[in-house]
């Protein structure tokens, strides 16, 4: 829940940022979130469109910490190198999200290919959301390792183990 939390909260702070940058209402592109699986006829809801949008970001976070969840499982070491495997999930995310889900749900919209239009998406992926899933993620992973440790050292079953 953490990194859903704090990975969600920084990537939609960022689309907030740039929106108002931009000059363009923050409740707009929040329903444009909300349009990519309701179609766009959500957008005429105005407020509530928003807050679908901001319930839907969040939705799709989730998936995002579950799937390095699982990834973490299958490959344990990723524990060990958080910020590198952060760096390549969120390449990877930044991937999935422009050059799969918007042109798929969009395909009348170009992409772009200047340094703004890529680099600044890259760079929060990675540092906004990536890195934080990833931080949060491994420590987690290495905590639960090191109590399990603790556990066996102890000669303990884990029904037996005082609670953290």
């Amino acid at each position: 829940m953490k990194a859903i939390f704090v990975a969600g909260t920084l990537d939609i702070l960022s689309a907030v940022a740039l929106t108002a940058m931009a000059g363009r209402p923050v409740d707009r592109m929040l329903a444009g979130i909300a349009a990519g699986p309701f179609g766009d006829g959500v957008i005429a809801l105005g407020l509530t469109a928003a807050m679908l949008g901001l319930v839907t970001h969040y939705a799709l976070m989730s998936i995002m910490v579950v799937v390095f969840a699982g990834l973490i499982r299958r490959y344990p070491g990723l524990v060990h190198r958080p910020v590198a495997a952060g760096i390549l999930y969120g390449l990877a995310i930044y991937a999935v999200m422009y050059w799969l889900v918007l042109p798929i749900r969009w395909p009348d919209t170009t992409q772009l290919f200047t340094l703004r239009a890529i680099g600044i998406p890259i760079l929060i992926h990675i540092t906004l959301v990536g890195l934080p899933i990833s931080l949060i993620l491994s420590a987690a992973g290495r905590s639960s390792r090191q109590s399990a440790v603790h556990v066996a050292a102890s000669g303990m079953s884990s029904r037996q183990a005082p609670p953290a």
